[in-house]
């Protein structure tokens, strides 16, 4: 699926990446169908992927070629064997890890076969992060942050009910060596967010065509949020809380050589507070 949701409260772009905290980003009516459903975000899926306007139109393949160099690369299926979403008959295999405190995980899928949708389910059972296709095509591409310790799973699933055939997924999980840090504040004196007025400061970057970008803004003041430009000025990525509690964390393919913008900002209107951004090309 290509294209962006756009936040019901201020019409502000959401990325395409999911975030852990599906009522911040979506009207309260589709949250109380999900919570009815019995909660959890795959149920939240199923709910978005019957309104089209939340998801920009039909879904189809991506490609075979995979787009992100990782430590640890999987070759699987999906078929009549996987486990099957009761919801949308959509098949799911679980890939298990066990993380630290404080582990950032990047996860990439891709497939010729069908439309790719990852998600991280925690102990509990609850998705903290999902995506459909933040990579090329239709790949999916995501990062999380986790807050705690323990056993979490990949999911690798389909965006479509039924869909099958072969994908890849690549992952890293560990610390990240970030090659900038930037510790600012937003306040009076920084620039205005053009759809909500709340403050805002961006940060650019040259970047070559077919690398990814990693981005996290961490802040013990304000409900961190990120947003990604390309060259023409369009937001490409954006996220709220990836990056555990109201911490933002992004990961992003970038299609293009040239100039790209990293916008820190705050999730609502009015805070103001430090923070400090950390960016990598990958």
């Amino acid at each position: 699926m290509q294209g962006a949701v756009v936040r019901p409260d201020q019409g502000r772009s959401v990325n395409r990446q999911a975030q852990g905290h599906w009522g911040r980003k979506i009207s309260p009516l589709l949250v109380l169908a999900s919570l009815l459903l019995g909660s959890g975000c795959s149920e939240m899926r199923v709910i978005l992927s019957g309104v089209q306007a939340l998801r920009g139109g039909s879904s189809s393949t991506g490609s075979s070629e995979a787009f992100y160099r990782a430590s640890q690369t999987i070759s699987g299926q999906l078929d009549e064997t996987a486990r099957v979403n009761p919801l949308d008959d959509s098949y799911i295999q679980d890939h298990p890890l066990t993380v630290q405190s404080g582990d950032i995980l990047i996860a990439a899928m891709n497939s010729a076969d069908f439309d790719t949708y990852l998600a991280v389910r925690d102990s509990s059972d609850q998705i903290i992060a999902s995506d459909d296709d933040s990579g090329p095509d239709v790949n999916s591409f995501m990062a999380v942050r986790f807050p705690s310790a323990g056993s979490y799973t990949i999911e690798a699933s389909s965006f479509e009910g039924g869909e099958t055939g072969d994908y890849e997924l690549g992952y890293t999980l560990g610390s990240v060596e970030w090659e900038q840090t930037i510790a600012s504040r937003l306040g009076e004196g920084s620039a205005r967010h053009p759809s909500d007025e709340s403050w805002m400061e961006e940060h650019a970057l040259e970047a070559r065509g077919g690398r990814a970008l990693l981005v996290s803004m961490t802040s013990t003041e304000i409900d961190a949020y990120l947003e990604v430009l390309d060259a023409q000025g369009e937001v490409i990525a954006s996220n709220d809380d990836s990056g555990g509690d109201t911490d933002a964390l992004l990961v992003v393919y970038l299609p293009e050589s040239g100039t790209y913008t990293i916008r820190a900002n705050t999730f609502s209107a009015g805070e103001t507070g430090s923070y400090t951004l950390q960016y990598r090309l990958l």
